[in-house]
């Protein structure tokens, strides 16, 4: 795996047999931060929505069944994709980082976990910020790894920050500083009446964060054992650390921002 590789490319791609687990997982964990930080915005049933690196799609479905809105879900693979199509929801392939929409086509736009992954990710903000209507809204959900340095337990910490380190060299991620510098990059992108807010996701041994954590360490361990960043005997360590009951640490923070396009 090269730098040239992307989110989705060979890493966490929706092929992987274990992907679908993660990714459920992951939407158990934060569904509910996401769709509190949604109500802030109040969606209606006229608005045309717009969700980027949809996933499995309970967030679109979601605007779709229970706000009523128009919902346009997208990824650059929608093969683990739950719900059906249905007259207020549609489902496309497409990659932000190529293709666009419609200037001033959307009333909200929702990106949760894709910007971290994407290199020229400010410009993309910028880029999608475009697609909105004038006094629509973005709403972006990332994660930072920001408590991982000062954690007590000695291979937990060691082998997470080389884990995140090891995604920003082969792909491109950036977990520690993208969102720790919310809600900036969509002031810096022109939106206005902005909010944030944030969700502190602690890691239980044999719980839903370390079963995540596990998963995903696991599938890009042998890039980190070749290049040296860490040892099979570590590895092993850490899944015995995850699966302990007794083991409790701090884990990954959410942090949602949002923003309206003034004009």
């Amino acid at each position: 795996m090269n730098a040239e590789h992307r989110y989705g490319d060979v890493l966490y791609s929706h092929q992987q047999d274990s992907e679908l687990t993660r990714l459920t997982l992951l939407g158990r964990l934060t569904n509910e931060h996401t769709l509190r930080c949604l109500g802030e915005l109040r969606p209606r049933p006229e608005w045309r929505c717009l969700e980027i690196g949809a996933g499995t799609g309970h967030i679109a479905s979601v605007l779709a069944h229970e706000y009523g809105a128009t919902v346009l879900a997208t990824d650059l693979d929608t093969s683990l994709f739950a719900p059906e199509q249905t007259s207020n929801l549609r489902i496309i392939e497409h990659d932000i980082t190529t293709e666009s929409f419609p200037d001033g086509h959307f009333d909200l736009i929702v990106a949760r976990y894709v910007f971290e992954h994407l290199r020229e990710r400010d410009d993309l903000v910028r880029k999608t910020v475009r697609w909105l209507r004038p006094g629509g809204s973005l709403l972006v959900e990332d994660f930072s790894d920001c408590v991982f340095d000062s954690s007590p337990n000695e291979i937990y910490a060691q082998v997470m920050g080389a884990f995140f380190r090891t995604l920003t060299e082969t792909i491109g991620s950036d977990i520690t500083y993208w969102a720790r510098r919310f809600p900036q990059p969509l002031a810096a992108a022109g939106l206005r009446d902005i909010g944030v807010d944030a969700a502190l996701y602690p890691c239980y041994g044999g719980g839903l964060l370390a079963e995540i954590l596990r998963l995903s360490v696991d599938q890009l361990a042998p890039s980190m054992i070749s290049t040296g960043s860490v040892t099979e005997t570590q590895i092993r360590e850490l899944n015995a650390l995850l699966a302990d009951p007794d083991f409790f640490d701090l884990g990954l923070i959410s942090v949602a921002a949002w923003g309206r396009r003034v004009g």
